[in-house]
């Protein structure tokens, strides 16, 4: 959460879309972290070494999603449909970009190298934490271009909010940005913890 705000902080300046909204509420905490924290939870009642890569696979989605979201804004073309390989807006979900891809890599990849030097993993579960991380996140994209819900507000703009007077063009109006980004760090474990039986 630091390292993503403060990143987000860093490349604003250099940013071609400008968010309304930078500030993040108690809803978005939890569906980035909240994952992450019932693990440590669960490993507190039950001690097992497995559950630290688990909490790293989560984290790395999170991480993963954020800095996609924050590099993307340095493109100075618009955005690709993850569904539709057409241009959307900045600032759509499911919308992915060049460096935006490059920049969901990086986070991943910086959770792993933690994972690396706080606990020596082997480089197969170190490479699966970046694996998980990365492709919840294109997961989370791919949620997001499809079934979340994207409403036309009055003067003709497409948002993610559902407010007074707006209609839904497309999606499940219970599938929301937050709930995407559940998924995202639920779905990083389920794919870490495939990958651990297999290395087994």
């Amino acid at each position: 959460f630091i390292l993503s705000s403060l990143l987000g902080k860093v490349l604003n300046h250099a940013s071609f879309y400008k968010q309304k909204e930078s500030g993040r509420n108690i809803i978005q905490v939890y569906s980035n972290g909240g994952i992450g924290l019932l693990i440590c939870i669960y490993n507190y009642f039950h001690p097992d070494p497995i559950n630290f890569l688990l909490f790293l696979s989560s984290t790395s989605a999170a991480m993963s999603d954020t800095w996609g979201t924050e590099f993307g804004k340095l493109s100075k073309n618009k955005p690709i449909s993850i569904i539709t390989f057409k241009k959307i807006n900045h600032g759509l979900s499911g919308g992915i970009t060049q460096i935006g891809t490059l920049g969901s890599l990086l986070g991943s990849c910086f959770i792993g190298a933690v994972g690396w030097f706080l606990n020596f993993q082997s480089p197969f579960l170190i490479y699966g934490i970046i694996f998980s991380g990365f492709s919840a996140a294109l997961f989370d994209s791919i949620l997001g271009g499809s079934i979340q819900a994207k409403y036309e507000n009055t003067i003709g703009e497409v948002i993610e909010k559902n407010e007074i007077g707006n209609k839904i063009i497309s999606g499940k109006a219970w599938m929301t940005n937050d709930l995407v980004n559940l998924i995202n760090t639920a779905t990083a474990p389920l794919i870490m913890y495939m990958i651990i039986v297999i290395s087994k």
